[in-house]
Protein backbone atom coordinates (compact mmCIF):
# COMPACT_ATOMS: atom_id res chain seq x y z
CA UNK A 1 0.00 0.00 0.00
CA UNK A 2 1.53 3.41 -1.10
CA UNK A 3 1.46 6.05 1.85
CA UNK A 4 0.31 9.70 1.21
CA UNK A 5 3.47 10.75 1.73
CA UNK A 6 5.42 8.48 -0.56
CA UNK A 7 3.19 10.04 -3.56
CA UNK A 8 5.79 13.20 -5.49
CA UNK A 9 3.47 15.08 -7.10
CA UNK A 10 4.94 16.76 -10.19
CA UNK A 11 5.62 20.32 -10.57
CA UNK A 12 3.98 21.52 -13.89
CA UNK A 13 5.96 22.80 -16.80
CA UNK A 14 6.04 26.25 -17.60
CA UNK A 15 3.95 26.00 -21.45
CA UNK A 16 6.16 28.13 -24.04
CA UNK A 17 3.58 30.03 -26.33
CA UNK A 18 4.94 30.37 -29.93
CA UNK A 19 6.23 33.57 -31.24
CA UNK A 20 3.66 35.79 -33.45
CA UNK A 21 6.07 34.98 -36.18
CA UNK A 22 5.66 31.37 -36.11
CA UNK A 23 1.82 31.54 -35.78
CA UNK A 24 1.42 33.64 -38.53
CA UNK A 25 3.91 30.96 -40.70
CA UNK A 26 1.53 28.44 -39.58
CA UNK A 27 -1.35 29.78 -40.40
CA UNK A 28 -0.09 30.66 -43.92
CA UNK A 29 1.50 26.82 -44.38
CA UNK A 30 -1.51 25.92 -43.44
CA UNK A 31 -3.83 27.77 -45.74
CA UNK A 32 -2.08 26.91 -48.38
CA UNK A 33 -2.48 23.21 -48.06
CA UNK A 34 -6.01 23.92 -47.47
CA UNK A 35 -6.07 25.84 -50.46
CA UNK A 36 -4.88 23.08 -52.69
CA UNK A 37 -6.82 20.41 -51.53
CA UNK A 38 -9.78 23.15 -52.14
CA UNK A 39 -8.36 22.72 -55.53
CA UNK A 40 -8.65 18.69 -55.47
CA UNK A 41 -12.19 18.90 -54.08
CA UNK A 42 -13.56 21.23 -56.29
CA UNK A 43 -12.32 19.85 -59.44
CA UNK A 44 -12.85 16.38 -58.65
CA UNK A 45 -16.62 17.22 -57.31
CA UNK A 46 -15.68 15.76 -54.09
CA UNK A 47 -18.98 17.15 -52.53
CA UNK A 48 -22.34 16.67 -52.23
CA UNK A 49 -24.69 19.59 -52.63
CA UNK A 50 -27.30 20.01 -50.06
CA UNK A 51 -29.51 22.75 -49.75
CA UNK A 52 -27.07 25.04 -51.33
CA UNK A 53 -24.42 23.86 -49.35
CA UNK A 54 -21.48 22.08 -50.46
CA UNK A 55 -20.44 19.05 -48.35
CA UNK A 56 -17.53 17.26 -48.79
CA UNK A 57 -17.82 13.31 -49.26
CA UNK A 58 -15.57 10.43 -47.93
CA UNK A 59 -13.15 10.86 -50.55
CA UNK A 60 -12.23 14.36 -50.07
CA UNK A 61 -11.62 13.54 -46.33
CA UNK A 62 -9.90 10.87 -47.25
CA UNK A 63 -7.69 12.78 -49.18
CA UNK A 64 -7.21 15.26 -46.19
CA UNK A 65 -6.16 12.21 -44.21
CA UNK A 66 -3.29 11.34 -46.94
CA UNK A 67 -1.38 14.43 -47.44
CA UNK A 68 -1.32 13.79 -43.30
CA UNK A 69 -0.09 10.70 -44.11
CA UNK A 70 -2.70 9.27 -42.08
CA UNK A 71 -4.79 5.96 -42.71
CA UNK A 72 -8.17 4.53 -41.96
CA UNK A 73 -8.41 1.30 -40.29
CA UNK A 74 -11.81 -0.16 -39.91
CA UNK A 75 -11.70 -1.36 -36.12
CA UNK A 76 -15.38 -3.22 -35.49
CA UNK A 77 -18.63 -3.90 -37.52
CA UNK A 78 -21.26 -5.29 -35.83
CA UNK A 79 -25.05 -5.55 -36.08
CA UNK A 80 -28.08 -4.15 -34.38
CA UNK A 81 -31.30 -5.97 -33.84
CA UNK A 82 -34.34 -5.19 -33.05
CA UNK A 83 -36.70 -7.82 -31.99
CA UNK A 84 -34.33 -10.50 -32.83
CA UNK A 85 -34.03 -8.63 -36.25
CA UNK A 86 -31.28 -7.21 -38.02
CA UNK A 87 -32.23 -3.78 -38.55
CA UNK A 88 -29.09 -2.11 -39.60
CA UNK A 89 -24.67 -1.80 -39.21
CA UNK A 90 -23.06 -0.24 -37.15
CA UNK A 91 -19.45 0.62 -37.30
CA UNK A 92 -16.18 2.62 -35.87
CA UNK A 93 -13.25 3.43 -38.02
CA UNK A 94 -9.74 4.88 -36.29
CA UNK A 95 -7.71 7.45 -38.14
CA UNK A 96 -4.10 6.24 -37.62
CA UNK A 97 -0.73 8.04 -38.21
CA UNK A 98 2.37 6.42 -37.10
CA UNK A 99 0.68 3.93 -35.04
CA UNK A 100 -1.13 6.61 -32.95
CA UNK A 101 -4.89 6.83 -33.33
CA UNK A 102 -5.81 10.29 -34.09
CA UNK A 103 -9.13 10.19 -34.05
CA UNK A 104 -12.22 7.97 -34.05
CA UNK A 105 -15.37 7.86 -36.15
CA UNK A 106 -18.51 6.02 -36.18
CA UNK A 107 -21.95 5.62 -37.93
CA UNK A 108 -24.84 3.17 -37.97
CA UNK A 109 -26.68 2.24 -41.21
CA UNK A 110 -30.41 1.30 -41.27
CA UNK A 111 -31.48 -1.69 -44.11
CA UNK A 112 -34.03 1.38 -44.67
CA UNK A 113 -31.51 4.39 -45.81
CA UNK A 114 -30.88 4.51 -49.09
CA UNK A 115 -27.43 2.49 -49.61
CA UNK A 116 -29.82 -0.33 -49.61
CA UNK A 117 -33.12 0.69 -51.23
CA UNK A 118 -33.87 -2.40 -53.63
CA UNK A 119 -31.30 -4.39 -52.51
CA UNK A 120 -32.19 -7.69 -50.83
CA UNK A 121 -30.56 -10.38 -48.79
CA UNK A 122 -26.94 -10.10 -47.88
CA UNK A 123 -27.19 -7.50 -50.96
CA UNK A 124 -29.11 -5.08 -48.33
CA UNK A 125 -26.48 -6.11 -45.35
CA UNK A 126 -23.21 -5.82 -47.77
CA UNK A 127 -24.46 -2.69 -48.78
CA UNK A 128 -25.26 -1.01 -44.97
CA UNK A 129 -21.89 -2.55 -44.21
CA UNK A 130 -19.96 -0.99 -46.79
CA UNK A 131 -22.28 2.50 -45.98
CA UNK A 132 -21.73 2.38 -42.21
CA UNK A 133 -17.75 1.77 -42.70
CA UNK A 134 -17.53 4.96 -45.35
CA UNK A 135 -19.76 7.24 -43.09
CA UNK A 136 -17.88 6.18 -39.53
CA UNK A 137 -14.29 6.77 -41.68
CA UNK A 138 -15.74 10.22 -43.06
CA UNK A 139 -16.84 11.32 -39.46
CA UNK A 140 -13.40 10.50 -37.98
CA UNK A 141 -11.94 12.65 -40.53
CA UNK A 142 -14.39 15.22 -40.11
CA UNK A 143 -13.45 15.14 -36.28
CA UNK A 144 -9.64 15.74 -37.10
CA UNK A 145 -9.65 18.09 -40.16
CA UNK A 146 -12.60 19.96 -39.82
CA UNK A 147 -9.84 22.84 -39.28
CA UNK A 148 -8.79 22.48 -43.01
CA UNK A 149 -11.84 23.21 -44.32
CA UNK A 150 -12.61 26.33 -42.43
CA UNK A 151 -9.25 27.27 -43.66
Amino acid sequence: MIETSEIVLARPRAVELPTPQDVDVAIQRATHIATCLKTIVESQKLYVAIGGKRFPTFEAWSTIAAFNNASLIVSQVQPIERDGTVVAIEAWVDLIKDGVVLSKGNATCGFEEFPCRGKEGFAKERAARSAAQTWAGAKACRMRYSWVMVL
